[in-house]
């Protein structure tokens, strides 16, 4: 994603997140005669997510977001349809020349209300096409909603994305020396699940501010977690 690190900066807190190393050739994703080939994508399968959830069609993994590179008109016709419900198929290739089709649809709302979404789109410089990411509103880090899509750059780094998150959203005082047992709690209570991945890693994160509250307390009587100084 060389083209928007500037912008897909906002999605850490940092710098860019890394993707993993290239695979060839690249999955594509198809919408009413549109295409374009995909760098790196996150989503949750079907079987993860309630169904027909406001509008959510049954059935169809849910995006939580796409890097696609491609002809500037086919992007954005991906771009209209993703953000109009409809389904797109995403085709990944598989060993021995085969592929795997998954039906998918973007991310529509969670336990917090309606999903927004985002475009960011570049140039490549030195190709005559495009470089766009769709990503849900939630996974910037200025945002103010309980809950967030987070893209560390690695596993150690996942530990203090989640604090930068979670500290700027949770009315709770966090403390920085509580980053890493903060992180365990959330992956060992499901408020952090790891979301299924192409060149990437991501997570979706809905804080329980009673149930973490509680913790926090218990951990401080156990001395499991240290005081803030003061």
């Amino acid at each position: 994603m060389a083209r928007v690190e500037g912008r897909v900066s906002l999605f850490t807190g940092s710098s860019a997140p890394a993707l993993d190393a290239a695979a060839e050739p690249l999955p594509v994703l198809e919408a009413s005669g549109f295409s374009a080939h995909v760098d790196a994508c996150a989503w949750e399968p079907a079987t993860a997510h309630p169904a027909d959830q406001q509008g959510e069609v049954a059935g169809h993994d849910r995006l939580w977001l796409v890097s696609l590179l491609g002809a500037q008109q086919s992007l954005k016709a991906l771009w209209a349809r993703l953000l109009q419900g409809e389904r797109v198929t995403l085709r990944v290739p598989a060993e021995g020349g085969l592929e795997e089709v998954r039906f998918c649809t973007l991310a529509r709302v969670t336990a917090h209300g309606s999903v927004s979404w985002r475009l960011f789109s570049a140039s490549l410089p030195h190709a005559a096409g495009y470089h766009a990411v769709v990503a849900p509103a939630i996974a910037l880090h200025a945002d103010d909603r309980p809950d967030f899509v987070m893209l560390p750059r690695s596993d150690d780094e996942a530990p203090l994305v989640h604090y930068r998150f979670l500290n700027r959203r949770c009315p709770l005082p966090l403390h920085p020396d509580w980053t890493h047992w903060l992180w365990r709690r959330a992956v060992d209570t499901g408020e952090a699940v790891g979301l299924q991945t192409h060149r990437l890693r991501a997570f979706l994160c809905a804080p329980n501010t009673d149930a973490l509250r509680a913790d926090i307390t218990t951990a401080l009587r156990r001395r499991d977690l240290s005081r803030p100084p003061g």
